[in-house]
């Protein structure tokens, strides 16, 4: 799709002329309706499983994901898979659960 995106110089202007921004956030899915049938009325549970969305705001497109099978797993705990993605010239924007020194 980014291809498609600036093939149509439908791209957004860059936040910070000159540097890549990433915004990255996690998720996990809690509903239970998402859950296994047989599961849903155990409130201990496992739930589904745990995301990190990275977005490209210029192109408003999610360019990156890393996906834990632990619902329960922190964002912290893909840190090891996100480092290797991280290029020169990158802005990451975060929250507050991305502010450990390792990261």
């Amino acid at each position: 799709m980014e291809a498609t995106i600036r093939h149509l110089n439908a791209t957004i202007p860059d936040l910070l002329p000159g540097y890549r921004v990433k915004m990255i956030d996690g998720n996990t899915i809690a509903a239970t309706e998402h859950r296994l049938k047989a599961l849903r009325e155990i409130s201990s549970a496992p739930l589904p499983g745990q995301t990190l969305v990275v977005l490209d705001p210029s192109l408003m497109l999610a360019v990156d994901v890393f996906l834990c099978v632990d619902g329960h797993a922190l964002e912290r705990s893909l840190f090891d898979e996100v480092l290797p993605s991280v290029e020169e010239n990158d802005v990451w924007i975060a929250d507050r659960n991305f502010c450990p020194l390792k990261f």
